[in-house]
């Protein structure tokens, strides 16, 4: 999610990119998404509970809509997934 926010131009505040600063973390709103590893303490069961994630490491499943930080923000982006492809 981080990634493809950075390459469309949406100034998503981040971290080190890998999962283990909890600087990409933010809120499933709607939507499946899988979360690959990251540094286990960065969320809390109460966040996991609140359907907190780390968003650098959070692949889409389906559209989805999430909460994020974005740098120097003040509008409500919206995005929508097209494709996905394995690697």
């Amino acid at each position: 999610i981080v990634e493809a926010a950075l390459e469309q131009g949406v100034a998503i505040h981040h971290g080190c990119g890998n999962g283990s600063c909890g600087d990409y973390k933010g809120r499933i709103l709607s939507g499946e998404g899988v979360q690959l590893p990251f540094m286990p303490l960065l969320l809390t069961p109460e966040e996991r509970a609140h359907k907190q994630a780390i968003l650098c490491k959070l692949q889409p499943r389906s559209a989805m809509r999430i909460e994020a930080r974005v740098d120097g923000a003040t509008e409500l982006w919206t995005g929508t997934v097209i494709s996905l492809q394995r690697l």
